[in-house]
């Protein structure tokens, strides 16, 4: 196997282990291929790095985008927060990334549990990134989100 080949199969078994998008039978799946193919351990835990990012920020995204719809998720305006957070998922990424980057960041591990847990203790963690001032900093900056997306991720479109 070629370094390109380790690298793409270190990264499919990473996402298939961490994702919060993985079943338990993909999961466990993955930690077989891991066994199989002990070598790319470390190229595993290396992308586990991206894939909390990745974690954090489709949480972060999915629960700002339910916390801004209407109760009925049917609106003009409810579409319209849905499509900024389907185009600003990337952008978000992004934001996540510079804001861990920094000394004062919250822990990115305990981030990462507290949006893959139940449903309050994630909204609490949501409330907890909402103020941070470092974080909402580091979305006013942000020149891969729209002025939009940015009140969205900063908690503007939020309803009751």
């Amino acid at each position: 196997m070629n370094k390109s080949e380790k690298a793409k199969l270190a990264s499919i078994v990473s996402e298939m282990i961490a994702s919060f998008e993985s079943s338990g039978e993909v999961s466990s799946w993955g930690e077989k291929i891991l066994f199989e193919f002990p070598f790319i351990s470390v190229l595993v835990e290396q992308y586990s790095e991206v894939q909390k990012i990745e974690n954090i920020a489709s949480s972060y995204n999915s629960y700002i985008v339910g916390m801004s719809k209407s109760y009925s998720g049917l609106t003009k305006s409810d579409r319209d927060v849905n499509n900024l957070g389907v185009g600003g998922c990337k952008g978000l990424h992004y934001v996540f990334d510079d804001y861990f980057c920094r000394e004062k960041s919250l822990d990115p591990s305990c981030v990462e549990s507290h949006l893959g847990s139940l449903p309050e203790e994630a909204k609490d963690m949501i409330k907890r990134l909402l103020a941070d001032e470092l974080f909402i900093e580091m979305i006013c900056k942000s020149e891969d989100l729209t002025q939009e997306q940015k009140s969205l991720y900063k908690g503007q479109l939020i309803t009751g």
